[in-house]
């Protein structure tokens, strides 16, 4: 939550990127694919020239498809996600995913892929249900 009241979204919390300091407190590490949202969030920056898949809208921020597949959130394995994701609730699914491994040991879903009813549901656009 201290990165959400900043304006960061992670977007890719996973067990490789949560450390503990000599505290035994838990550190998030590995902002390299974070993201600013709200009031923080940045414009970014088109490439110069004739690129019309990147734009300098606010909207290519939330809806760059980035992370660890396996610690995903629904919404961002599916179509969905070009429209634009909340990357805070995406980070929260994440912590969950992590909590489960911690937990059971084992991801709560495989390496999503298209025969899988899950992977399926979800690139159609159903993912509430998994919420």
């Amino acid at each position: 939550a201290p990165c959400h009241d900043r304006g960061v979204c992670h977007r890719d919390i996973k067990p490789e990127n949560l450390l503990l300091d000599g505290q035994y407190r838990l550190k998030l590490a590995d902002f390299g694919l974070c993201g600013l949202v709200g009031r923080h969030r940045e414009q970014p920056q088109a490439p110069q020239g004739d690129h019309p898949q990147v734009n300098n809208s606010a909207e290519w921020l939330r809806a760059t498809w980035c992370g660890t597949r396996r610690y995903m959130a629904p919404e961002l394995l599916s179509d969905a996600c070009r429209y634009g994701y909340n990357g805070q609730k995406a980070d929260v699914w994440s912590a969950g995913v992590v909590l489960f491994v911690l937990l059971l040991g084992h991801p709560p879903f495989g390496t999503p892929g298209p025969n899988d009813w899950w992977f399926n549901e979800i690139s159609h656009g159903r993912y509430e249900r998994f919420w």
